[in-house]
């Protein structure tokens, strides 16, 4: 019995050691680079040439309804694009809109909407430097029923949300009642009717 008790801990200590030994060959994220052999070497590989320091990066996001997402401002004014890749036709949809809320601080940033990513890039790559605004949009309409795109161009960090408004029926003793499946609100009215 004893000598049973010795070997559980030594067999359950090989097969860790056989494990670990295993997974040193390949961690994630750290590659040793190869030799023309296919052997590991000890000086790494070249790595793929970064893009230009100047160059802005675009970043995509795929927005859904509820969603916020928090953009951390970068002094390259990248171009982040959200699109909303719109619904099936049903009758709960009808009365319903989407909208895209962008909340950032003073007026610093350019918008570009489009039906796709790439009408959205296209539109940043044309535009003139000089551009003049007395106001700045900061909720769009989107497209229900199509794909539609709105990109941002900012140094300055901001939050983006989609939303979803429903239009209220009004029922029995003013009660809004909601298209899209629930309870809405209740209003008071100082006028009868």
């Amino acid at each position: 019995m004893a000598s049973h008790c010795f070997s559980r801990p030594v067999f359950i200590l090989v097969v860790l050691c056989a494990a670990l030994a295993v997974g040193l060959e390949d961690i994630p994220g750290i590659d040793p680079g190869r030799r023309q052999d296919g052997k590991p070497s000890r000086q790494p590989r070249d790595l793929p040439p970064s893009p230009h320091p100047r160059q802005a990066q675009v970043k995509d996001y795929i927005m859904q309804a509820g969603r916020e997402l928090i953009i951390v401002g970068d002094s390259m004014n990248p171009l982040n694009v959200f699109c909303y890749r719109g619904e099936s036709k049903m009758i709960t949809t009808l009365f319903k809109t989407i909208e895209l809320r962008l909340d950032i601080v003073g007026d610093n940033f350019r918008h570009y909407e489009g039906q796709n990513t790439t009408a959205v890039r296209q539109q940043h790559s044309e535009a003139s430097w000089f551009t003049f605004y007395p106001w700045r949009q900061r909720v769009f309409r989107l497209e229900l029923y199509k794909e539609s795109c709105v990109g941002i161009e900012t140094s300055n960090g901001y939050k983006v949300a989609l939303r979803t408004r429903c239009v209220a029926k009004w029922g029995k003793q003013h009660q809004g009642l909601d298209v899209c499946g629930r309870k809405a609100f209740t209003v008071h009215s100082s006028i009868d009717m």
